[in-house]
């Protein structure tokens, strides 16, 4: 059977068929009559259902709220990191303290996750005592001072590994991605131009992310440069003036370090 739309939506259609025709539908236009066959010219009303237009909803905006932090970027190695970490908890206080900018941790970040992660034999050529327990605040601040400097490959690779991880953990757990906040920012694709306090959120989310992202792009090629066999007391310095330079001065609008 063929098929003719002679309306819009909700409107009806003529069905033009022989025997067998069939349709969801259908009643015939002539009164019944069971004694009449139906042929070839017998018309029939099909009533056809459409879902009503609907236009394409914009683009929720994406939460501007902080996501939780993932758990501990290095969990102690041993009893001994352990006992470090509570000593220096004394000073700095509780938590994981991570300055993270978008030309990577700075150096007491490092050193952080090398009292996380460094041997027994590194903790004793640093200064922490095999004895030695979290009420050594004084012994743990000058054991850091030796930390600050890298001393093993081994540790190193591991510093690195467990501080991309953490990075990756934290970028997943953001409702957005920097590409839709900078389109909100700036009234992009679809999204309504964020004003006020919403667009102080936005912006420091956006800020986050882009330390992140530098933050992780700047390990992996110190990573490359570790696994290429590159000396320890080159590995972190800037490739352009021979030192690591750490941020130092505040960005623009949107920029900024991500502490955690």
């Amino acid at each position: 059977a063929t098929a003719e739309v002679i309306g819009g939506r909700g409107a009806t259609a003529e069905v033009v068929g022989g025997r067998g025709a069939t349709a969801d539908v259908i009643w015939d236009t002539k009164p019944y009559n069971s004694n009449t066959l139906h042929n070839y010219s017998s018309r029939y009303s099909l009533l056809l259902s459409l879902p009503p237009l609907t236009p394409t909803p914009p683009p929720p905006p994406p939460s501007s709220r902080l996501p939780p932090r993932p758990p501990r970027a290095a969990p102690p190695r041993s009893s001994r990191n352990a006992s470090l970490l509570a000593a220096l908890a004394a000073v700095q206080g509780e938590g994981c303290h991570l300055a993270l900018g978008e030309k990577g941790p700075d150096s007491a970040s490092l050193t952080y996750l090398r009292a996380a992660l460094a041997s027994s034999t590194e903790l004793v050529r640093a200064g922490w005592r095999v004895k030695a327990s979290e009420r050594d605040v004084e012994l743990a601040c000058r054991a850091m001072g030796s930390l600050a400097q890298p001393s093993s490959a081994a540790t190193e690779r591991a510093v690195l590994k467990a501080l991309a991880e953490y990075v990756a953990a934290a970028l997943e757990r953001f409702p957005s991605s920097l590409e839709q906040d900078l389109a909100r920012l700036e009234g992009r694709e679809g999204y309504e131009k964020v004003t006020g306090p919403e667009r102080l959120a936005v912006v420091a989310l956006a800020s986050q992310k882009r330390a992140l992202r530098g933050t992780a792009q700047t390990v992996a090629t110190w990573q490359a440069k570790l696994a290429a066999g590159c000396p320890l007391e080159e590995l972190y310095r800037d490739d352009e003036d021979g030192e690591w330079a750490e941020e130092d001065e505040e960005g623009e609008e949107g920029e900024g370090d991500e502490h955690l």
